[in-house]
């Protein structure tokens, strides 16, 4: 049994997360690690989403709220630490760079850059967000996220 649990903790977020039970094999571990990976970067992406509409709602002209910024970012690179544990748990890496998981890490890992430059580059000197690198951002991280998914959808499925 899985528990997640939330609450807001002064300034940010806190998150715990509790498996309960026993893994039998590192396959169940890799899955585990795959599904929170993925659950978060779904969380993520929703904040990621509300960012993106209040940026071009605003003509691009005000910065979106830090805090929201802050736990986008925070819950995204957690569910990146989750995706390569996940990966390198059975073979570590060896599966191969074909494999859809790989691949979806390094969109991610792209993504990523892309939201540290508008987060550390732009946001915090309170410069407006170039419109071009949201584009760019939020499809790089929907086509890992979709990738991650059809990952997971295809494993569970065999």
């Amino acid at each position: 049994m899985l528990i997640a649990w939330m609450r807001a903790a002064g300034n940010g977020m806190a998150v715990a997360l509790i498996y309960c039970g026993k893994l039998g094999s590192s396959l169940e571990w890799r899955q585990l690690m795959l599904t929170l990976s993925a659950i978060l970067f779904a969380i993520a992406a929703l904040g990621g989403l509300t960012l993106a509409v209040m940026h071009f709602r605003a003509g691009g002209k005000t910065l979106p709220p830090t805090s929201l910024a802050m736990l986008h970012g925070t819950l995204a690179a957690v569910a990146v630490i989750f995706l390569i544990v996940g990966i390198a748990a059975m073979n570590g890496f060896s599966a191969g760079f074909s494999s859809l998981a790989v691949v979806a890490l390094v969109l991610f890992v792209l993504a990523a850059l892309g939201g540290a430059y508008m987060f550390f580059g732009k946001h915090l000197r309170g410069q407006m967000l170039p419109s071009p690198v949201v584009v760019i951002h939020g499809l790089a991280a929907g086509a890992g996220f979709v990738l991650l998914l059809v990952y997971l959808f295809a494993r569970t499925s065999t």
